[in-house]
């Protein structure tokens, strides 16, 4: 190279502008370095996430594949005949109990078709009888 070429460049390197241009540089790979150091370690974030789903999901699979392979078997067939259907074996006998909500119900409901009034008749006893009182 020339000596005046070194000179050039020498004095180039070493002005303000072309420090200016390096430091702005330096600043943007300095962000963008630091951006992407952050995303990073979001992603893995949201990986151990998504694993620690996967292996909720895959628990729960494999609770749906055991009950479906118990659904599958003659003793729930048997047990869900026996309950919804009524259904029994030869030689037994089924037997229905009434459950007591529905017993005390059905006593409430003719009392209450006995004891109505009129709505009229309600209101009046509602607003000047309980002022007697």
């Amino acid at each position: 190279m020339k000596k005046g070429t070194k000179i050039f460049l020498k004095i180039f390197f070493y002005t303000p502008v072309f420090l200016a241009i390096i430091a702005v540089f330096s600043i943007a790979l300095f962000f963008s370095i630091g951006e992407n150091l952050v995303k990073s370690y979001e992603m893995k974030g949201d990986i151990t996430k998504l694993e620690d789903e996967v292996k909720r999901l895959e628990g729960r699979n494999k609770d749906l594949y055991s009950l479906i392979d118990f659904v599958n078997t003659n003793s729930f067939a048997e047990e869900e005949a026996r309950l919804k259907l009524g259904l029994a074996k030869p030689g037994e006998s089924v037997i229905v109990i009434p459950e007591n909500n529905a017993v005390n119900n059905q006593g409430k409901d003719k009392v209450n078709l006995a004891e109505e009034e009129p709505n009229a008749r309600s209101w009046w006893n509602y607003f000047f009888k309980s002022v007697n009182n």
